[in-house]
């Protein structure tokens, strides 16, 4: 019975103690990879190169090709609609979780975009948990880049392997602050890479990670506005059927 009482107690201890440390840790795996460089200059640009292929990628997404389908199937209009989202991108960049932004998201779907609350309190957990567009791109990106890093040449094979692997990783993903690197491992696994390797795109993931979760955010509210859009009439009747049953009642 004491030890039952006695370790949860433990088991916080030590993953508090073990967040204390893991910078310490993570700073030695980083620095072991820096001394193997022999031209740190490159490798520096290397990364820049990839964290800007990573942020075009996500803005193309998210502000062109996200608008042109609010546009097309949601009817709306894209700059009405991301000024009345613009809390819960926000709080996304700040947070980093899609989670931690859910209250804010719901809000803003509610009262801003007027999105019906049965729609928005439906889909915005359901994509909060499986529909990360940002992140399955984001991961994309990160295999090939530590792949040509290390070398390797990416048959077409190879990089529909990436990205069907990328799709399935990010439907996996929890919704934490850098969740993305988890499951990173099993993309490169998927094409053959040491998930060792993981550690060269650290450096930069803190603000990827921001990104990646801006377009999730926005994906997600786009997509209760197509369905909101779809379902309208629907919708509609529903409501009238529950009034008039409540009328009928009285």
């Amino acid at each position: 019975m004491i030890i039952q009482w006695h370790l949860p107690a433990y088991t916080f201890y030590t993953e508090a103690e073990f967040d204390r440390f893991s910078p310490i840790g993570v700073m030695s795996l980083i620095a072991a990879e820096i001394v193997n460089i022999d031209n740190l200059a490159s490798e520096f640009r290397r990364l820049g190169m990839y964290a800007l292929t990573v942020v075009c990628g996500l803005f193309i997404h998210g502000f062109v090709v996200l608008p042109v389908l609010l546009l097309i199937l949601g009817r709306r209009n894209p700059l009405k609609f991301l000024g009345g989202m613009s809390q819960a991108l926000f709080v996304g960049f700040g947070t980093c979780s899609s989670n931690a932004t859910m209250p804010v998201t719901l809000q803003c779907i509610e009262d801003n975009i007027k999105i019906d609350r049965r729609i928005a309190r439906f889909l915005i957990p359901l994509g909060i948990a499986i529909n990360m567009n940002g992140t399955a791109l984001y991961e994309a990106v990160a295999a090939i880049y530590v792949g040509q890093c290390l070398g390797a040449k990416f048959q077409f094979g190879d990089l529909m392997m990436v990205s069907i692997s990328a799709l399935f990783a990010g439907m996996g993903t929890a919704a934490v602050p850098q969740g993305g690197l988890v499951t990173l491992v099993m993309v490169l696994m998927a094409v053959g890479l040491p998930p060792k390797y993981i550690i060269l795109i650290v450096p930069i993931d803190w603000l990827l990670g921001r990104c990646r979760v801006i377009v999730n955010v926005f994906d997600d509210s786009v997509a209760c506005a197509i369905v909101h859009r779809l379902n309208e009439k629907h919708l509609r009747k529903i409501t009238t059927q529950s009034d008039d049953g409540k009328i009928e009642h009285l």
